[in-house]
């Protein structure tokens, strides 16, 4: 990081800390006539505020878990290509699942 994002970066943060209403003092004493400075900061917090807190909800529409609590609607049973799920077997984004081929000469065999 340069210079320059390293101090935007400083003054954001402790802006940041404060209440609304001291965030102007603060910025006169931090920007100290550097007006380009305190564009920057003050474009930085505006986008924060503005994000609120969008990554808190999931999105519109988008299930986060099916009836069976797995994330992404996958369950057991159901085909993937030639595999058949056949348990989940571990946590996280996507899950991983024991996957079976689906073909008449394929044994599914569990670890």
């Amino acid at each position: 990081m340069n210079d320059t994002a390293e101090r935007d970066v400083v003054v954001f943060t402790e802006a940041l800390r404060l209440l609304a209403a001291e965030r102007a003092d603060y910025l006169d004493r931090a920007c100290a006539g550097d007006g380009e400075l305190r564009r920057r900061v003050e474009r930085i917090l505006r986008g924060y505020e503005q994000a609120g807190d969008f990554l808190e909800e999931p999105a519109a529409g988008v299930p986060t878990t099916n009836s069976q609590g797995i994330v992404g609607g996958e369950k057991p049973g159901d085909r993937v290509g030639r595999y058949k799920l056949l348990q989940q077997i571990g946590e996280g984004l996507p899950p991983q699942w024991n996957p079976c081929r689906s073909s008449p000469r394929s044994r599914c065999a569990s670890r």
